[in-house]
């Protein structure tokens, strides 16, 4: 661990974090945290405390004063609204972007698991940090932002990795999402998305992809009323499916 550079955790619980994240979106342009605290009521230093983290992870950028990133708003706004996927969303890709915190979802799976103190206590200890309490603050602070990000869940007492996404190095995953299509008493159509437990195989990543590869499963719930019309349906919804596909393509 001497050899590798420190990690810099938050320096205040996930709740916090989310109000001083706001905070640089309200503020926008050029914030020192004494702009940020104005807004937020939270004393200047504690706002700094989480600077060096929320630069490292791409939420924010600059010198002493700070400009929140494009990246940084998007998650913003899924906080102001409240948004459960699309948060879950916004923190996943910062997850995933940053190599400490994809390896943290590696070390739980690897481990097939881990309880959320030996989680906390492995992010403060992976991070280069001694094991105080302003340490383990930030590192529960990550714990919820993986768990925000749904790339781990909580099952049977324990944190486990999810199959939404997969870290291994030089390697992406499929994500496997089962689609339902339900035609109402109108005959209108609406599809509904799932992810199954079942992992798919891994597959190498194309040259300059960056999109995580989609397998998509359709399973079709009628009435026998329905079935006659359910053809001109479903090739409506397959061209949905593919035509932002298509285009990029002819592109």
């Amino acid at each position: 661990m001497a050899d590798e550079p420190q990690f810099k955790l938050p320096g205040a619980s996930y709740e916090e974090l989310v109000k001083i994240i706001q905070g640089y979106q309200t503020v926008g342009g050029d914030a020192s945290p004494e702009d940020v605290s104005k807004v937020i009521a939270i004393h200047p230093t504690g706002v700094s405390r989480n600077n060096g983290f929320l630069v490292s992870v791409g939420i924010v950028e600059g010198g002493r004063r700070k400009t929140i990133t494009e990246k940084g708003k998007a998650l913003a706004l899924a906080l102001g609204h409240n948004i459960p996927e699309e948060v879950s969303d916004k923190w996943r890709q910062i997850v995933i972007g940053n190599d400490f915190l994809s390896k943290l979802i590696s070390a739980v799976r690897i481990r097939k698991g881990m309880d959320a103190q030996t989680l906390q206590s492995h992010v403060a200890y992976s991070a280069g940090q001694p094991r105080t309490g302003p340490a383990l603050l930030g590192a529960g602070a990550v714990v919820e932002i993986l768990k925000a990000a749904a790339v781990v869940k909580e099952e049977e007492g324990k944190l486990v990795a999810t199959e939404i996404v997969s870290v291994s190095e030089g390697t992406t995953h499929h994500v496997n999402l089962r689609e339902t299509l339900t035609i109402d008493e109108q005959g209108r159509a609406r599809v509904t998305r799932s992810s199954p437990e079942t992992p798919a195989a891994p597959i190498a990543p194309a040259a300059g992809a960056s999109a995580i590869p989609v397998a998509i499963q359709i399973q079709i719930q009628c009435s026998p009323a329905d079935v006659a019309d359910l053809g001109a349906k479903l090739r409506t919804l397959i061209e949905e499916i593919t035509k932002p596909h298509t285009e990029s393509s002819a592109g």
